[in-house]
């Protein structure tokens, strides 16, 4: 307070000589007026300078740490004293209404005292909730804008697969919205949020390019753009199935198969029965000569084998059991039936119903998982496959019955389909129908490739300069294995009870991709998001994790009554110098104007 002594001595002396010079003035006229707007003028300046304090009460509960977080509401008891994280929320409230923690856990640490916490917003980070431990935990959260609640696409895609962007939306707003997935500046799929709906979405696309991508989920109302969240992933190439068909007697459908299979360069093998014992066997997009004569050994060669049911239920036991040895391995098995009666014993795993039409007639197949429907093919007496509750639906028709299934056999599958005519797309022109069904088919039924390195990271929108668990799954390294984040090492720490399995923790500076790798792998790459970007659903998984932490959290052990403590505060400024305005405005009218 000394230091503003001189400011005050001198405001005095203004005032005194203002008032002298009021005093001494010739026209009395409204003098008390400008007497007290003189005062008035020297003491509103005064207190422009030199801060005017009040005293105030505040509550304090003890044993309790009060925390605001952004999102905070504002209907908060304003009397009471609170701690926050963050330095924004410093500068919004005043330091006299809120006190800074820089860390947390150094916070409770040093203050053993502190039993519990309640947390006003949108609540802790994961690693500062492994701070709190088992102290009570509070949690009264804030209400969430409109917009994406949550979202969900694969952060890794086969080429020619479907993307598939899933999520939430909540439209608080007036007016209808609509969300579109935009991909290489092209529109690619689009829904309409009507007003005050909530309702879940999926918008779809097949990338063409391969490598990494950026998509974007637009908001758009009318044609104001209101938001931009991106979409990253990987477009990779897979390796290509090794494909065998056992065939009872030649037919136009191995004949095209053979053909695309040949132009898409999968490696394939025919084997099909001319005569009782003579076969016609051919090879394509396979190193050698000619053909390998057929054997019980090649089964363990090739990833799915396509087989009539009859031509399985001519094969010796010999080779039969060899087959089902290598579809518990992992190969998949595709039987095509004829009948209605299964011949095979893997058949038999299938009830088929025929179609009460006798009549050829046609079928619409739809492809279950993507919505995909196909164009429609001739289909003599059609037949389908009898629901069970261990087989998978991959296939089906607008009525929902089941045109090709498969079930689970060890590490591999077998399937069944009753669709013998899919040559008649190829016929028509439909060359892209026939492409997506068997592409389907294949990718569903074949050996499932076991990858060397399985990664994944937490969170799941990573953000710059906030921590980042990498962690990963590799089988040849039984020794520490090195990780490169965009060229520097990183820390590595081993599972003490998976020795396959490691964890690093870094925390990200560069905005967009990051390419890491692992030992002697190929390189990898991850999105890191900036601050603004998905928002909304960053909060919300916020909220809920905070949630469950409370739901989890013990009981509150904190007996303690409230006390009250009495805080000095600053009258704000701006007060004072719109009183300082104002007097100062009358007494240049008066002396201009009112004389």
């Amino acid at each position: 307070m000394e230091r503003f002594y001189p400011m005050i001595i001198a405001v005095i002396l203004l005032t005194c000589f203002l008032i002298y010079v009021e005093v001494r003035r010739v026209n009395k006229a409204r003098l008390p007026l400008r007497l007290l707007a003189t005062v008035l003028m020297a003491l509103s300046f005064l207190f422009l300078i030199v801060p005017l304090r009040v005293k105030s009460p505040r509550t304090i509960i003890p044993g309790k740490l009060l925390l605001l977080t952004k999102g905070y509401p504002k209907n908060i008891p304003k009397n009471v004293k609170y701690f926050t994280l963050d330095s924004a929320l410093l500068q919004e409230l005043g330091a006299n209404h809120i006190t800074d923690i820089p860390e947390l856990g150094y916070h409770l640490r040093t203050h053993p005292e502190l039993s519990g916490l309640k947390v006003f917003g949108y609540g802790l980070s994961a690693a500062e909730l492994k701070e709190v431990g088992d102290r009570s935990y509070e949690f009264q959260s804030a209400k969430v804008e409109d917009g994406v609640r949550s979202i969900s696409w694969p952060s890794r895609l086969a080429s020619s697969a479907l993307l598939n962007v899933e999520g939430f939306y909540e439209n608080t707003s007036n007016s209808t919205l609509k969300l579109v997935l935009e991909g290489l500046g092209t529109r690619m799929d689009s829904v309409l949020i009507s007003p005050g709906q909530k309702r879940s979405f999926k918008l779809s696309c097949r990338p063409k390019q391969v490598g990494l991508a950026i998509y974007h989920l637009v908001v758009q109302e009318g044609s104001e753009e209101v938001s931009r969240e991106p979409i990253p992933f990987t477009v990779f190439e897979p390796a290509k199935v090794k494909v065998m068909v056992l065939a009872a007697a030649p037919d136009f459908e191995d004949k095209f198969l053979r053909n695309w299979l040949l132009e898409n360069k999968y490696p394939a093998y025919f084997r099909t029965r001319i005569s009782k014992d003579k076969f016609s066997i051919d090879a394509v997009n396979i190193p050698g000569v000619q053909a390998p004569v057929f054997s019980a050994s090649m089964f363990d060669n090739y990833d799915v084998i396509i087989a009539d049911d009859e031509e399985l239920a001519a094969l010796p036991q010999i080779m039969q059991s060899r087959l089902r040895t290598a579809v518990t391995s992992g190969a998949g098995l595709m039987v095509r039936i004829t009948e209605d009666k299964a011949l095979s014993t893997f058949a038999r795993r299938f009830r088929v119903q025929s179609s009460n039409d006798s009549l050829s007639s046609s079928v619409i197949p739809i492809i279950s998982d993507e919505k995909i429907r196909l164009k429609p093919i001739t289909a003599n007496r059609p037949a389908f496959l009898v629901p069970s509750p261990e087989q998978l639906r991959l296939v089906e028709n607008p009525a929902g019955k089941i045109l090709l299934s498969n079930t689970i056999q060890g590490k591999g599958r077998v399937a069944a389909t009753t669709i013998h005519t899919t040559y008649n797309w190829m016929l028509t022109g439909a060359t892209a129908d026939y492409a997506r069904y068997w592409s389907a088919v294949l990718n569903k039924t074949a050996r499932q490739a076991e990858k060397e390195l399985n990664w994944s990271i937490s969170p799941q929108f990573p953000t710059v300069s906030e921590e980042l668990a990498l962690s990963f799954q590799i089988q040849s390294h039984a020794n520490l294995p090195r990780v490169l984040l965009n060229k520097p090492s990183v820390a590595v720490q081993q599972h003490p009870m998976l020795p396959f399995f490691w964890q690093s923790l870094v925390w990200p500076e560069q905005l967009g991709w990051n390419e890491f790798q692992i030992g002697d792998q190929p390189a990898e790459a991850f999105y890191v998001y900036g601050p603004q970007d998905w928002d909304g659903v960053k909060r919300q998984e916020r909220i809920a994790a905070n949630q469950e932490f409370a739901l989890k959290s013990k009981k509150d052990v904190v007996k303690e009554a409230e006390r009250t403590e009495i805080i000095t505060e600053p009258i704000s400024r701006w007060w004072f110098f719109g009183v300082f305005l104002i007097v100062v405005a009358f007494l240049w009218y008066e002396t201009k104007i009112l004389q």
